[in-house]
Order: C-alpha cells, then structure tokens, then sequence
C-alpha cells in the first residue's frame, strides 16, 4: 500500500473508464488523495493547490493538457498513454505533462508516480530516458569537462528534486541568482528542462544514477 500523505490533495481525473475511475480514486485515498472525475477543463485551469491524471487516449484530452498548462505553469500533471512509446512520451512533456505512465498501469504504480511527481521528483519511463541519453551521445560530449563545482552541485540537487528555493537557501545564493545560473547552465549543456539535463549528466557520468 502507498504511504498516506499528511494532506488531503486534490486530484482531477480525465477518464472515460469507470472501472479504471474506481480503482484509481480508492488508491488515492489510501494515499491521502482526494480524486475527483471532473470534465469541465475551465473548472480547473489556473488552480494552482491541485494534480492533474489526465489519459491522452483523443485530441480533446491533449488540449485539455495544453490548457491546463498554459494557465497553471505550476501544476502537477501526470499523462496517461494508451500507448507508452517514445514519441508519444515526448509529445506528451512537449504538451505540458510533468509526468508520463502507461494507462494499463497498477493504480498503485500510478498514485506512485503523481506523489513523486508532486514531490519534484524526476520520473519517466525507462525508454524514454534511454532515448534522452541516446540523443546527447553524439552532440554533447565535450562540454560535459567544462562543467564547473557549483554546475555540478546544481545538477546533484537538480536531480534530488530540489526547488529552486531550496537550492538557494542551500546555497546561500538569491532563488534568482540560482534560477539565472541554472538558465545559463541548461544554455550549455544544450538543453531546455530539468529532465534532460539530469538525463546528459547521467549519461556523462557527471552524477551517479543511483544516488
């Protein structure tokens, strides 16, 4: 069973399935979720105190997703797919999704994956990280020696799942300072989001991928 959270977070669920609506809103109240199977797209957009499932299985949904996102930058969305490939994933985070899982998975698995997501956590199918190495193989290599201490230490705590805030305050730098640093340093890396520039680290062995 999933650990409870110590507060009740609400939870918009965009399914059709009512088996799979059931399922899902019994684990997320065993894990301190409060689920509920809302339509209204509206209802929802610029709330900031809520996480978003929402299955991606016709055009609708992916632009409830860009809506959602569009108004709420800050908000946790997990994307189901009927179809976990590659593509699909990354079409997925391009549209706004935080996290990314396959629709066929346990609702224990999934409720796993939306509480590490709200936690800031980094979390994606194994092949679609696989395709992220993959992709810097060949384009980033050298600037993986240029990287300085504090680059590194960002990156560490980028990969724990550190805030901004968190960093700064770790740091002793401004939340703007580090913001700015972190800009500056996905601008070399070639990169354009957390997930891939912990994805580059890994695969350059600048970060240990178990720690």
């Amino acid at each position: 069973m999933v650990a409870s959270t110590a507060v009740r977070t609400r939870v918009a669920l965009f399914d059709d399935m009512p088996d799979f609506q059931m399922s899902l809103t019994i684990a997320c109240s065993n894990a301190g979720l409060e689920l509920d199977q809302l339509e209204n797209v509206r209802e929802w957009a610029g709330c900031e105190d809520i996480a978003v499932v929402v299955t991606l299985d016709r055009p609708d949904r992916w632009a409830a997703l860009r809506t959602i996102r569009g108004s709420s930058p800050q908000i946790t969305i997990l994307a189901l797919l009927p179809h976990c490939d590659v593509s699909a994933c990354y079409a997925a985070l391009d549209a706004g999704a935080t996290a990314v899982a396959a629709r066929d998975s346990e609702p224990e698995h999934l409720v796993t994956t939306l509480l590490a997501a709200l936690k800031g956590q980094i979390v994606l199918p194994a092949a679609l990280v696989e395709a992220f190495v993959d992709q810097f193989r060949t384009r980033h290599a050298d600037r993986a020696a240029v990287l300085s201490e504090l680059d590194i230490e960002l990156l560490r705590l980028l990969k724990r799942g550190e805030t901004v805030t968190a960093m700064a305050r770790r740091l002793h730098m401004a939340s703007r300072t580090v913001d700015r640093r972190l800009q500056n340093l996905y601008r070399r890396m070639g990169v354009r989001t957390r997930l891939q520039a912990v994805a580059w680290a890994v695969h350059w062995r600048v970060l240990d991928p178990w720690t």
